[in-house]
């Protein structure tokens, strides 16, 4: 605990071009400018029942950096890490496969609480809790061009001073699904997608369930310039302080929503259940909408 590598990579551990199992490990109170508990750089790693805590990168992966590679990270802890980007985790150009860890109390300045994904990468996270994590955008999750699947997840109490307090998504088509968000916020005054926000993102959202999500536009789900299928979701009591209490559709062109649930959702300003603009071939069909 307590290792430092202020102005370079690797604070607790440093691997390159190294394929390494690292299992029942404490990282503490690490710092480093990427990875202040694990920098991985091209090293298929397997990481397995860690604890990764109180962890600082100035830059990118408050518990881990990984780069060129795609580690499977499974059964770990993550919680009070912070940094730029990425405060429990940091990928680039890293297809990992992340099952069974919990991101708890995890602050990014700028993007990803919890986990920030980025360029070309194919992430997967499932049943994996994130809880009380922040950022100024993708408080649980953030996401730039690249095709996550997402599912089996709970999000509770993530916040967002911008957009995404569960997940952001951006040029980064994918699945969501069977995944729990509540009590999940951006910004009341100006944020966007309280539970979900994805910008040129066609994701396939289905048999997720959204309670209790808060922002200013899109409380629950919010969708731009994007052609999503969300399908057999449950939306309730989520609270827009503009429109979209539910579901939030601005720009997209065909889009699906298909036998959702949408029920006793709030929007000051119209569009409580399900607000639309700037749509072409969108189709609306067969929800409860109450």
């Amino acid at each position: 605990q307590a290792n430092s590598a202020t102005f370079n990579n690797g604070g607790g551990l440093f691997c390159a071009s190294a394929s390494v199992a690292v299992a029942n490990n404490t990282f503490r109170n690490n710092s480093a400018t990427n990875g202040a508990g694990v920098y991985l750089d091209w090293s298929p790693s397997v990481l397995t029942d860690n604890s990764f805590r109180v962890g600082a990168a100035s830059s990118k992966g408050g518990g881990i950096y990984a780069g060129n590679a795609s580690p499977t990270i499974s059964n770990n802890l993550f919680t009070i890490n912070t940094a730029a980007n990425g405060a429990g985790i940091f990928l680039q150009y890293s297809s990992s496969a992340i099952s069974g860890c919990t991101f708890m109390t995890n602050a990014a300045s700028s993007s990803g609480g919890g986990v920030n994904s980025q360029n070309a990468s194919t992430p997967s996270i499932t049943g994996s809790t994130f809880t009380n994590n922040t950022a100024s955008t993708g408080a649980g999750l953030y996401f730039y061009s690249v095709t996550p699947t997402i599912t089996g997840n709970t999000f509770t109490t993530n916040t967002a001073a911008s957009q995404g307090g569960g997940i952001y998504l951006y040029s980064a088509p994918g699945t969501i699904a069977n995944n729990t968000f509540t009590t999940n916020s951006a910004d009341t005054g100006s944020g966007t997608g309280g539970g979900i926000y994805a910008v040129y993102s066609s994701a396939i959202t289905y048999a997720n369930t959204f309670f209790d999500n808060r922002a200013f536009t899109g409380a629950g789900v919010y969708f731009y310039g994007s052609a999503p299928l969300i399908y057999s979701n449950t939306l309730r009591a989520n609270i827009a302080t503009n429109v979209g209490g539910g579901i939030a559709l601005l720009s997209t062109s065909s889009a699906s929503c298909v036998n959702n649930t949408v029920a006793d959702n709030f929007a000051s300003n119209g569009g409580a259940g399900i607000y639309c603009s700037a749509l072409t071939s969108t189709a609306v069909h067969n929800n409860i909408i109450a």
